[in-house]
């Protein structure tokens, strides 16, 4: 009898479904492993790694900035209660002189050759960092006549800043006058504009600011911010009065729209409607749940890379952190394990990169070798191997698949078409696990699916080619979830079928 496909062209995974009506290109679980890669409908990641020696303290954020001659390209970063200037390519940091902020919601700004650091505790104006002359960086806070925002943005040449529910703006930047220029000028009390609610975030755009509340999203339109003698041509109204966001460090932007995140899912918007990207890709519910255990504090922040949006959630002690991806182009979501970074910087320029701090260890990583392929310069390649000394292994879970409708099948055997293979370790004959369960889970389960109801199937041995093998079921049942798991290291790991073998029974024919 011909074997049913049950592994699909793979675009996600969904929860927001019934497990046995899972539509075409969806599974219910997968983690570590990539879909539609290298012509395979699976591929697992990359590794991350470690960037340079630690920071001593929590990393809260930072600015990969391009300045101008002689400082050139720095990635600054703010930890503890310091910014460091981080080499690229080493990791290897020296303190600006002069401190920092304390905490951080979001990452830096940069403005006319300064970068921007906020602090959320209250205790301080902004910090700005920028060339005191020979290529030396140095600190300078925002005068006293600015607010201590904890969070910006740049809009019109002009840094913006929050004082509880008033949008304040620095002054124009002006030729001739350095240091003490543009926003490290004296702030015009008149300059400002009031708004609806306490705001929690920014996000500027072609010809308006979006300024988030805790439940709603006003607009900011107009070029020209009133000032002393100056009445300027701003005007305020709402974008939603049911959706808003406390979470700065998810506010991030793409193609010309926003994306932002609260406790009911992931959202963006072009500035006049509002999506919901977790809703479109099936996970609104796994989303509220991961919400459920994050930590107290900066917890969750976004960036966006290779137009997929990365989300970290950090978490409580007593539950697994998250690390979930949409792929915006295909509004399908998938997550990695052991990562969870306490911020997201994204490169500058001519990097495309995304560096990381690890809240754990206190360091950096850098995150496009989980998307790439690391050149690691040696023969044979090793394994990939998390910057933590974890092996990277990929599992993926299906549906609840009923081939018989709702009659009783005989389930003869699963196949499974795979490449898994490790160029150090070629002959080990466990390196894929086959699991199977006859009835579907009882819960999200994100960690530790029920053990007592999957039954293993078998294992599979690493190969050195595309390969097709096949593992006895012998039992009945009313139909299966499959899932398949990474056991060993390796260099390659990718899942083409999954295929199950069955003759369907009399439909008469039930369970006592």
């Amino acid at each position: 009898m011909k074997p049913v496909e049950i592994f699909g062209q793979i675009k996600g995974m969904i929860r927001d479904v019934a497990v046995d009506e899972m539509p075409d290109g969806f599974v219910y679980d997968m983690t570590d492993f990539i879909p539609n890669r290298k012509g395979s409908r699976v591929d697992v990641r990359g590794n991350w790694s470690f960037l340079g020696p630690t920071f001593g303290s929590r990393i809260w954020g930072g600015r990969d900035c391009r300045f101008n001659s002689p400082i050139g390209d720095r990635l600054l970063v703010a930890a503890g209660s310091e910014i460091h200037d981080v080499n690229h390519d080493t990791g290897a940091h020296t303190i600006v002189p002069g401190g920092g902020p304390a905490e951080m919601v979001q990452n830096a700004e940069k403005l006319n050759d300064k970068a921007y650091f906020f602090d959320s505790t209250g205790a301080k104006t902004p910090t700005a960092v920028y060339n005191a002359g020979a290529g030396t960086l140095v600190t300078k806070q925002i005068p006293a006549s600015a607010p201590k925002s904890a969070v910006g943005c740049v809009y019109k040449d002009r840094l913006v800043l929050a004082e509880g529910s008033t949008v304040r703006f620095s002054p124009l930047p002006k030729a001739g006058v350095a240091p003490d220029n543009g926003p490290l000028a004296e702030w015009d009390d008149s300059s400002e504009w009031p708004t609806s609610d306490t705001i929690q975030g920014f996000a500027p755009m072609q010809g308006q600011i979006l300024i988030f509340h805790t439940s709603m999203i006003e607009r900011l339109r107009g070029t020209i911010a009133p000032a002393t003698n100056v009445d300027g041509n701003l005007s305020l109204d709402t974008l939603s009065d049911q959706v808003g966001c406390t979470i700065p460090s998810t506010i991030v932007p793409w193609r010309e729209n926003v994306i932002f995140a609260d406790e009911r899912g992931v959202y963006l918007t072009d500035g006049t409607s509002i999506k919901s990207l977790t809703e479109q890709g099936g996970v609104s519910d796994f989303w509220r749940e991961a919400y459920r255990y994050r930590a107290p504090g900066p917890s969750i922040n976004c960036s966006v890379y290779l137009d997929y949006l990365l989300v970290s959630i950090l978490t409580t002690t007593s539950a697994q952190p998250f690390f979930v991806i949409c792929d915006l182009n295909e509004r399908a979501w998938f997550r990695f394990t052991n990562f969870a970074p306490s911020c997201q910087i994204p490169g500058e320029g001519t990097r495309e990169e995304i560096y990381c701090g690890v809240q754990v260890d206190n360091r950096m990583s850098i995150l496009s070798t989980m998307f790439g392929e690391p050149y690691v310069g040696a023969i044979p390649a090793p394994d990939f191997v998390d910057g933590n000394g974890e092996n990277v292994r990929g599992s993926v879970t299906t549906g609840f698949k009923k081939l018989n409708n709702e009659g009783m099948t005989r389930l003869r055997a699963i196949h499974t078409s795979y490449h898994h293979q490790s160029y150090i370790t070629p002959d080990n004959v466990d390196g894929v696990k086959v699991e199977y369960r006859l009835s579907p889970p009882t819960a999200l389960e994100f960690d530790v699916p029920s053990i007592a109801e999957w039954q293993v199937a078998g294992h599979l041995p690493n190969n050195d080619e595309y390969a097709r093998k096949k593992l006895p079921i012998g039992k009945r049942g009313y139909g299966l979830m499959v899932r398949i798991s990474g056991i060993s290291g390796s260099r390659v790991s990718r899942i083409f079928s999954i295929a199950v073998n069955a003759g369907a029974q009399d439909r008469g024919k039930v369970t006592s």
